[in-house]
């Protein structure tokens, strides 16, 4: 596995995780997966600051309500690069009373915000 934890900022890269040969490959959409990766996430990253999940393929935020119970510290979200289509899921994003920065680009509903639906697909 590559190096995923950033000392100087206290951030965890969790891109693209599919390549990780050894990680399930559901390991952010399902319920005992997401579950799995907090236990771990609360006992060696408690105090994260930033968390990035690009190119996960993340269709919703579910993830997220688990961060916020875990990581009370956390300032920065990266989800750019998944397939979040529907702009209600940044609802659960307020839940994080922490997070000034989260990073939404090339999602689906980016496109949706601007009026371009149809284009880019």
């Amino acid at each position: 596995m590559v190096k995923r934890f950033n000392e100087n900022d206290n951030s965890l890269n969790l891109n693209n995780l599919s390549n990780e040969k050894r990680l399930p490959p559901n390991l952010l959409t399902s319920i005992p997966g997401i579950f799995s990766l907090m236990k771990f996430i609360k006992r060696k990253y408690p105090h994260l600051n930033g968390i990035s999940l690009k190119y996960n393929s993340l269709d919703n935020l579910q993830i997220v309500t688990s961060l916020a119970f875990i990581c009370k510290s956390l300032k920065t979200l990266d989800v750019s690069y998944n397939k979040l289509n529907n702009i209600n899921e940044l609802e659960i994003v307020q839940i994080c009373t922490k997070l000034d920065t989260v990073f939404l680009r090339h999602n689906p509903f980016s496109l949706k915000c601007l009026g371009l639906e149809t284009y880019g697909r």
